[in-house]
This record gives C-alpha cells, sequence and structure tokens, in this order.
C-alpha cells in the first residue's frame, strides 16, 4: 500500500459508478434471451489476496443463467481504492452473468505468521460479510493452517 493512506475522493465515487454502470450493463446484455449461455467450467481463482495490508472486495458471480451464485475475494497490492482492487476481478468476470460487487474492506494477509485477517469497509462499494470472504480463504488449500479473523471494526 502506498505510504498514504487513501480513504475515498470524488474520482473514485464516480470510478465506482462507472463500474456499477458497466456491470449492469453487461449483466443486461448476458441476460437476454438471444445470449448463447456461459460455460460452467472456470479458471479464475476465488480467492485472489496479496500480502500485507490492502484493500479488497468481495464480488458475487453466476458462472452461468441456471447455476447458484459464486463468491470471490479479491486484495490488491498498493491499490489505492478498492474499484482499483475490483477491476481486474470484474475484467477477468465480464462474460458471466449477474456479477455484482458486495462490499469492501481491508484484509491483511502474513504468511510468515499464517494469519489473515479481514475488516472494515469500502467507501465506495460499502461494507460486506466479511464472513463470506473468511469461509473462501479457509477452503482454499494455500491457506491451510491459517488463522483467519473478521472484525467489522477499523478502516
Amino acid at each position: 500500500m502506498s505510504s498514504t493512506t487513501k480513504t475515498t475522493s470524488d474520482e473514485d465515487r464516480l470510478g465506482v459508478e462507472q463500474l456499477r454502470a458497466t456491470l449492469d450493463a453487461q449483466n443486461r446484455i448476458i441476460l437476454s434471451p438471444t445470449t448463447p449461455e456461459t460455460p460452467t467450467n472456470i479458471n479464475i481463482a476465488q480467492v485472489q489476496i496479496d500480502e500485507g495490508a490492502n484493500k479488497y472486495v468481495l464480488v458475487a458471480a453466476q458462472l452461468s443463467p441456471s447455476s447458484p451464485k459464486c463468491h470471490f475475494i479479491k486484495s490488491l497490492l498498493n491499490a489505492d481504492y478498492h474499484k482499483d482492487a475490483a477491476a481486474p476481478l470484474l475484467h477477468d468476470l465480464r462474460a458471466h452473468t449477474n456479477v455484482d460487487v458486495l462490499g469492501g474492506g481491508r484484509i491483511d494477509l502474513s504468511t510468515s505468521k499464517k494469519y489473515i485477517k479481514l475488516y472494515g469497509f469500502s467507501y465506495g462499494f460499502g461494507p460486506c460479510d466479511h464472513s463470506i470472504g473468511a469461509s473462501l480463504i479457509s477452503k482454499d488449500p494455500r491457506y491451510e493452517g491459517f488463522t483467519v479473523e473478521t472484525s467489522d471494526e477499523g478502516y
């Protein structure tokens, strides 16, 4: 993360509005009756978190119009805003249906201490249910044996 932690700005709010508008437009196109069903296999990791204390987002998407929703957690080293952490994952999910950023917060990953903490909220996307992200992380074999904690406190 940069030496000065940014919370939000007019540019961030505008960026979040633009991301949401793009998602809405993509979801309308993909859900149209003439769109062929999206394949159900996916090569996008559900857990994409970077070392250190970073901003993160929780995203839901359907792999096809008839499949259940799937959750994804994404953090990005040095992301100034939550929209910056969300953008690469949303790009990867652009062919899938009902993509939605459920909210965000902060995540602290220390591989040396085998410790992960999800906490706080996103000014742009709002708070999210940290327990969903914690559940995804706990099921990921890369984080076996890690202590995963959540808190709604802090920013």
